[in-house]
């Protein structure tokens, strides 16, 4: 796990270096933005992973076999994140905490998912661009055409990374001696695996 935020981490500070070169970039790299949503999927993954990881530890130690089927979309994720910070089982400040993190992933949501799921132009060499994203009206859509700027997605870049960089130290507090003890649920192979 600490692997993977390294990672993480490490790929941000160059998409940031990136981002900060300006026109330079915009003339050398025209397709920024689309690496920019890249990096944001891949940094969106890495939240998700946490909130799986908790949610289960929660429901598997506070419910057992009468826990319902894990949560899948992020809505519902971030519900279950409600019933978590009322255990009264848990220190006051991780409840916090966590409720700070669900609010903060609330608000940036719409944001990552425009970015996400919206239509992007290949090789349009600005700093702004125009996308196009399906919002869905009962059984109809509706095509909303938005305009984006790169320094758009590098907030988002910073507040996605803030967020990893909260919930994950939070995860392995609450969850990491159940981890260890069912570690074979969470490591899919030898490089997972915690170094001794």
């Amino acid at each position: 796990m600490k692997a993977l935020i390294a990672r993480l981490r490490r790929r941000y500070w160059i998409f940031k270096e990136l981002l900060e070169r300006g026109n330079e970039i915009e003339q050398g790299f025209p397709q920024a933005h689309l690496i920019g949503i890249g990096f944001n999927t891949i940094y969106w993954a890495a939240i998700e992973h946490q909130l799986d990881i908790l949610i289960h530890w929660h429901a598997v130690t506070r419910l057992g076999d009468n826990r319902k089927d894990h949560p899948r979309s992020l809505v519902n994720k971030l519900d279950y994140l409600k019933k978590i910070e009322k255990d009264q089982a848990l220190e006051s400040d991780n409840r916090a905490l966590l409720r700070e993190i669900r609010l903060s992933l609330a608000n940036m949501s719409e944001a990552r998912h425009d970015f996400t799921h919206s239509f992007s132009p290949i090789g349009d060499p600005r700093a702004s661009w125009s996308a196009i994203r399906f919002r869905y009206e009962g059984k109809n859509l509706k095509a909303v055409q938005k305009r984006f700027q790169i320094e758009d997605i590098q907030s988002l870049t910073q507040d996605i990374t803030r967020e990893i960089g909260r919930l994950s130290p939070l995860v392995q507090t609450l969850c990491q001696d159940w981890m260890i003890a069912n570690r074979s649920r969470f490591m899919s192979s030898s490089t997972e695996k915690p170094c001794p």
